[in-house]
């Protein structure tokens, strides 16, 4: 497998439906008045990233999405980072894009996401490692995504969205780049 270079990796932008999750779950505990005392507590380039309408196909700065994933961790626990991981598999798959339950398998959705991952992330790169029948692996190069993003929000999301196209029992391994790198490599498992 050819080498990636960190320039490759580098991770510059997100989808806006990809923050979106914190707004919604900051909207649903405390509402407009928790969103706005959320924004006031990041710099004026990130209020002013995340002031405006979140739309699906709009890029945010990924390091606006760091700051403000950052100060909404603050507020809570770990637990939340996998939380709106899962609920944003949702968002993802039952409400913005329904239609692809029709055509997605756990196989599928592995085959796809290096796909997947181009259209949420500008920057960064997955590649397929292998896939049979109950298991897939795949590696992440990305480097500039906060740290829970690779242990708990990455492998979170996946889960959640092997279950929705059908898998059950599903468990993700990650394996963490040594040190100083950005290769990440996942294994999923499902019944």
């Amino acid at each position: 497998m050819p080498e990636v270079s960190l320039e490759q990796a580098r991770v510059t932008h997100v989808r806006a439906s990809m923050p979106r999750s914190i707004q919604k779950m900051v909207l649903a505990d405390g509402g407009e008045a928790a969103w706005e005392a959320l924004l006031a507590e990041v710099s004026a380039p990130c209020r002013e990233a995340f002031s405006q309408q979140l739309s699906t196909f709009r890029w945010i700065e990924i390091e606006h999405l760091n700051e403000l994933t950052l100060a909404h961790i603050g507020h809570g626990d770990e637990q939340s980072v996998s939380d709106r991981a899962t609920s944003l598999a949702d968002d993802h798959l039952r409400v913005s894009h329904p239609w692809l339950l029709r055509l997605l398998s756990p196989e599928t959705l592995v085959r796809q996401s290096p796909t997947l991952f181009r259209f949420y992330y500008r920057g960064g790169l997955v590649r397929l490692e292998s896939l049979k029948a109950g298991e897939g692996a795949f590696s992440v190069w990305a480097q500039g995504l906060y740290d829970q993003w690779y242990t708990r929000a990455f492998p979170s999301y996946v889960s959640r969205a092997l279950e929705i196209s059908g898998g059950a029992g599903v468990d993700v391994e990650h394996f963490p780049p040594t040190e100083g790198g950005f290769h990440h490599r996942y294994v999923v498992r499902w019944v």
